[in-house]
């Protein structure tokens, strides 16, 4: 394509008007952004003198829908996230098997200290974590002091923390 060819008013405003329709048929674009498109894309053109372009209206619409697509990549790139989001969201959540395995380990170790707590400290400490009493009552329900329910916990609570 020639400079000659798009001094032509006739065949430039042919282009513009074409380009125009194409552009203002698609969501979300005004017709001011389809005369941003096209001065664009004729930008583009323009920087590259030596090229020889059969048909220029086609070249054109093609720069320009290439320019739609590419902003369209954006807005969505953009509405993902940061790349960490991104990552994140494409994780999976399952743990791996050799987390499966240690948390099964503590559990079985748990249990073990649970099973060596005396059957009092065990009522008293169920009461409190499980049934969600408060220390008051739980010392009214065991006819047993305030202090008495604090310690008897405090016992269990260090029985189950040990290593």
């Amino acid at each position: 394509m020639s400079w000659d060819y798009l001094q032509n008013q006739q065949t430039w405003n042919s282009i513009r008007s074409k380009i125009k329709a194409l552009v203002s048929r698609q969501p979300n674009y005004t017709s001011l952004e389809a005369e941003d498109l096209l001065h664009e894309a004729m930008t583009k053109l323009l920087e590259r003198p030596d090229r020889i372009i059969k048909q220029p209206d086609a070249y054109l619409r093609s720069m320009v829908l290439n320019m739609m697509r590419d902003a369209q990549r954006v807005k969505q790139y953009r509405e993902l996230g940061s790349e960490d989001e991104i990552w994140q969201s494409l994780q999976d959540p399952t743990p791996l098997q050799d987390e499966i395995l240690e948390i099964r380990q503590q559990i079985e170790v748990l249990c073990s200290k649970y099973k060596q707590l005396s059957k009092y400290n065990r009522t008293i400490l169920e009461m409190s974590r499980i049934d969600g009493l408060t220390h008051k009552e739980i010392a009214k329900c065991m006819n047993i002091s305030v202090s008495a329910v604090e310690k008897h916990i405090a016992k269990a609570l260090k029985i189950l923390s040990s290593d």
